[in-house]
C-alpha cells in the first residue's frame, strides 16, 4: 500500500504528463501544506516541458481587470520622448510566447469575480484572445492551474468555475488522515504539520514521469465503458480516462484498460460502481422523517442550567418597571436542530472529489453577473473598482485612463490639425471620445439587521416568522448582521453581552451556523438593542457606499435580565431587578428614532398576553414605533417545512 504522499505525488505525475489534467483543485488542504505541494508540481512539470515555467498567484486582492488582462504605462523612449507601452496582465501571454504559467490560487473561495470570470474564460479554452485598449492578441492557452479549497465552503463557489477542475485531490497527513474532523484538522494544526513539505525529496518519481512522457498508450474500448460506469458527465468522464492514461503511461503500460479506470478511481477517491450495486440489492431501513424535538425540560432543569448567572433574573410577561424581581425563566433546549438540518444540507463523504454533488448551494443566484441597481440617485457612482469604460457623463472620471486615451491619438491628431493650418501649441489634444470613467460594482443598497432572542423561541415556529425577511434579503443581495442575544457562551462574561456576526449576505457561513447557536441563561437584550441602532446608524450614515435602506428585524419576547452597564462592564454586582428590561426599553427607543430603518417585532407570546397591561412586547413595539407581529407555536411531533 503506497504511502499518501505517493497518492498525491502519483495525481502529480500524470498531471504533469497529461496536459488536460493541468487543473487541479486541491480539496482540505491546509496553508503550510500549499507550497509544498506546489513546488513539488513545478518539479515535476519541469522535466516534461521544455519551455520555461512562470509561477503566477492569484488571491483575494486580485479584483481589477487591468491587473488580469492588460493596461497601459506612459514610459519614456531613447529619443526622451514619452510614448505608451502595452503592459501584460497576469493571466495575459504575448502571441509569440512560449511560457507555460502555473497559476496558483491559495484560497478559491476567496477569488474576486474578476478573476473568477476569467479563470473561467481561460481554464477551458485552446487559444486565449483579448481585446482591450485598442489591441488584439490571441496566443496559445497554455496554463497548468492548482488551487485549493476547503469543503465546507465549496457551496460558495459556481458551478461554472469548480466543473473546469477536472482532477480532484485530498492531501492527507502522514497518518492517512484527511483532517476534514475539526480534532484531525486542530491536531494537524498544533503539530504544524504538512502532508508534503518542501524539502522532502521526490525519490523515483522524476525518472518515472520522464519514462511516462515518453510512452505511447492507447485508450481501448473497454476503459471508456469503465470510465461512463465510475462517473456521469463528459467532463468527469474525461478527466477520469485521462488519469487512468497518465497511471497507464507512468507504469510504461502501452493499453490503458479497464483497471487502470479502477486505479483511476480510487485515487480520485470515488466509490466502485460495483460495491454500490451490490449495497443496492440490500435495502436498508427506511428514511425517517425529520421531526422537531418536543420535549421541553423542567423547571428544576432550567433553574440548573441558569445557576451560572445568580443576579440575574427575567420579568414576567405582565410585570412592569418598579415590580421586583420575577423568577428566572428556565433555559429552553436548543430549537435549531432542524434549522440546521435544513441550512447545511447533506453533508458529503470525505473522500468524495465532487462535493459540491451535495453541498447545499451557498452562492447567490448569477453570481458571475455584476447585480443590476436603480436607485434614482444623480451624482458620482459608488462601489469597489472594477475597471474603466467609456465614459457617459462627466462624473467619476478616470484621469489617467483618459490621458493614456488621448495619448495614443497624438501624432495623428497634430498631423490632422497641421493640415488645417492650425496654430495650436503643444499641448495634449483631448476629444470627448477619450473620456473614461471608473467601472465600479454596485454596493448593496439594502441592509437586513436581525436580533435574535436565542432564550424565547423554544416552542415556536420562529423560523417561519424570519422566512420573508432572508428572502427579501436574498433578493436584494443585502449584506446581514446577525445579533445573537442570549448565547451560550464558555463564561458568564460572554453571556453577559451579545454577539454580533456580520456577512457580506444572506449566505455567508458564519451567517448560517449563527442562527444555529444555543441559548445561554441570560439575556442582554438591552445591549442587542443598543448594537442593532448602532449598526443600522452605520449602514445609513457611514461612508460613500452607505446604504438606502435598513430593515431591522427584532426577535424577543422583551424580558430582558441584563443591564446595559452590566454588559459594557461584562459582570453583575447586584440583584438587577427589572433594570435589563428597562435598559432594553431605552435602547428600543434609540432604534425608534432612525426614520430611514424599516422596524420589525416579533414575539412568541399569545395575543392576551401582549395586550396585558405593561407587557414588554407592547413596551417595545411602541418604543420601536412599529406594529409587533406573533409567532405560530410548534404543533408538537410537526416536522420542520
Amino acid at each position: 500500500m503506497e504511502s499518501p504522499d505517493d497518492s498525491l505525488l502519483r495525481g502529480l505525475a500524470c498531471a504533469a504528463i497529461e496536459p488536460g489534467l493541468r487543473a487541479l483543485l486541491l480539496l482540505d488542504c491546509g496553508p503550510r501544506a500549499f507550497p509544498g505541494i506546489i513546488d513539488a508540481a513545478e518539479a515535476l512539470l519541469r522535466i516534461v516541458v521544455s519551455e520555461p515555467v512562470e509561477r503566477v498567484t492569484l488571491s483575494a486582492g486580485t479584483s481589477e481587470e487591468d491587473d488580469l488582462w492588460m493596461d497601459l504605462r506612459l514610459e519614456a523612449s531613447g529619443n526622451g520622448r514619452p510614448h505608451l507601452t502595452p503592459r501584460l496582465g497576469r493571466l495575459a501571454s504575448a502571441p509569440e510566447s512560449q511560457t507555460l504559467k502555473l497559476v496558483t490560487i491559495p484560497d478559491l473561495p476567496g477569488l474576486g469575480l474578476a478573476a473568477q470570470r476569467a479563470c473561467i474564460a481561460l481554464m477551458d479554452a485552446l487559444v486565449g484572445v483579448l481585446a482591450r485598449h485598442g489591441f488584439h492578441l490571441a496566443w496559445p492557452a497554455n496554463y497548468y492551474w492548482i488551487a485549493a479549497c476547503p469543503r465546507a465552503r465549496i457551496g460558495e463557489l459556481p458551478v461554472h468555475l469548480l466543473e473546469r477542475f477536472v482532477l480532484r485531490l485530498t492531501p492527507r497527513a502522514p497518518d492517512g488522515s484527511t483532517g476534514t474532523d475539526r480534532v484531525t484538522a486542530l491536531g494537524r494544526q498544533l503539530r504544524e504539520a504538512s502532508s508534503l513539505p518542501p524539502s522532502q525529496p521526490l525519490g523515483e518519481w522524476p525518472k518515472r514521469v520522464s519514462a511516462g512522457a515518453k510512452q505511447n498508450t492507447q485508450v481501448q474500448d473497454q476503459a471508456v465503458v469503465a470510465a461512463t460506469e465510475w462517473v456521469s458527465g463528459p467532463r468527469r468522464e474525461l478527466a477520469l480516462a485521462r488519469l487512468a492514461r497518465g497511471l497507464a503511461r507512468l507504469e510504461g503500460s502501452g493499453t490503458c484498460e479497464a483497471k487502470h479506470i479502477a486505479a483511476a478511481g480510487r485515487l480520485l477517491g470515488l466509490q466502485d460502481p460495483r460495491a454500490a450495486r451490490a449495497g443496492e440489492q440490500q435495502p436498508g431501513p427506511p428514511a425517517k422523517p425529520l421531526f422537531i424535538p418536543s420535549e421541553r425540560p423542567s423547571a428544576q432543569a432550567g433553574a440548573s442550567g441558569a445557576s451560572s448567572t445568580p443576579a440575574i433574573s427575567r420579568p414576567d410577561a405582565s410585570s412592569s418597571p418598579g415590580a421586583g424581581e420575577s423568577p428566572e425563566k428556565p433555559v429552553e433546549p436548543d430549537t435549531t436542530s432542524g434549522l440546521a438540518a435544513r441550512v447545511a444540507g447533506p453533508v458529503a463523504a470525505a473522500g468524495d472529489p465532487f462535493p459540491e454533488d451535495k453541498a447545499t448551494p451557498a452562492r447567490e443566484l448569477g453570481s458571475l453577473r455584476l447585480p443590476a441597481r436603480d436607485s434614482g440617485i444623480t451624482g458620482a457612482p459608488r462601489g469597489e473598482v472594477a475597471g474603466t469604460q467609456r465614459a457617459l457623463s462627466t462624473t467619476d472620471i478616470a484621469w489617467v485612463s483618459t490621458l493614456l486615451e488621448a495619448a495614443r491619438f497624438q501624432v495623428l491628431r497634430r498631423g490632422w490639425l497641421r493640415k488645417q493650418g492650425s496654430g495650436r501649441g503643444g499641448g495634449l489634444i483631448l476629444t470627448p471620445g477619450d473620456l473614461r470613467s471608473w467601472r465600479r460594482v454596485p454596493p448593496a443598497e439594502q441592509a437586513l439587521i436581525v436580533v435574535l432572542d436565542l432564550t424565547c423561541l423554544a416552542g415556536t415556529q420562529w423560523e417561519a416568522g424570519l422566512v420573508p425577511h432572508l428572502q427579501w434579503a436574498y433578493v436584494e443581495r443585502a449584506p446581514v448582521t446577525l445579533i445573537q442575544v442570549g448565547v451560550a457562551g464558555p463564561n458568564e462574561e460572554d453571556q453577559l453581552r451579545a454577539n454580533r456576526i456580520q456577512g457580506r449576505n444572506l449566505l455567508a457561513p458564519q451567517v448560517r451556523a449563527g442562527f444555529m447557536a444555543r441559548p445561554g441563561a441570560a439575556t442582554p437584550l438591552a445591549h442587542g438593542l443598543e448594537m442593532a441602532a448602532q449598526a443600522a446608524r452605520h449602514q445609513l450614515e457611514h461612508g460613500r457606499n452607505r446604504a438606502r435602506h435598513v430593515r431591522v428585524v427584532v426577535v424577543t419576547d422583551g424580558r430582558g435580565n441584563v443591564p446595559l452597564q452590566a454588559s459594557l462592564e461584562g459582570r453583575v454586582d447586584s440583584p438587577v431587578g427589572s433594570r435589563g428590561a428597562e435598559d432594553a426599553l431605552v435602547a428600543a427607543g434609540h432604534l425608534g428614532e432612525l426614520e430611514q430603518a424599516e422596524k420589525f417585532l416579533l414575539h412568541p407570546l399569545a395575543d392576551g398576553e401582549l395586550e396585558a397591561p405593561g407587557g414588554w412586547p407592547g413596551k417595545l413595539s411602541a418604543a420601536m414605533r412599529t406594529t409587533p407581529g406573533a409567532l405560530k407555536p410548534r404543533q408538537e411531533g410537526a416536522p420542520l417545512r
